[in-house]
């Protein structure tokens, strides 16, 4: 289905679970930080291993790796920001998403 010249973009979101809210300043800042970076982390920890199955079962199914450009993006905000991750990306990767759907929806 990759014409010579295309790529195939993998792209994986790594949400953080939200996390508690503490109340005592100090310790509570410190240990929101805390939770928050290693939530972040796990996720991007998970993200990066479902991306690399996804490159895995990309090869297999005979997609050149030289075709595949793979990103674990993060959000600022949670699940409710992963469309903004995956939209930013293809902007900035000028990646036409009108045009992939076209060509998936012909090809189902």
């Amino acid at each position: 289905m990759l014409a010579p010249n295309d790529e195939l973009h993998i792209a994986t979101v790594a949400i953080p679970m939200p996390y508690p809210v503490l109340d005592e300043p100090g310790t509570a800042a410190a240990m929101e930080a805390n939770l928050i970076q290693n939530e972040v982390d796990s996720a991007k920890e998970y993200a990066s291993r479902v991306l690399q199955d996804a490159m895995q079962a990309a090869v297999l199914q005979g997609v050149p790796e030289s075709q595949i450009k793979a990103v674990t993006l993060v959000t600022n905000g949670g699940a409710s920001e992963a469309g903004t991750s995956l939209a930013k990306y293809a902007k900035e990767a000028s990646i036409n998403v009108r045009a992939c759907w076209d060509t998936v929806v012909r090809a189902v």
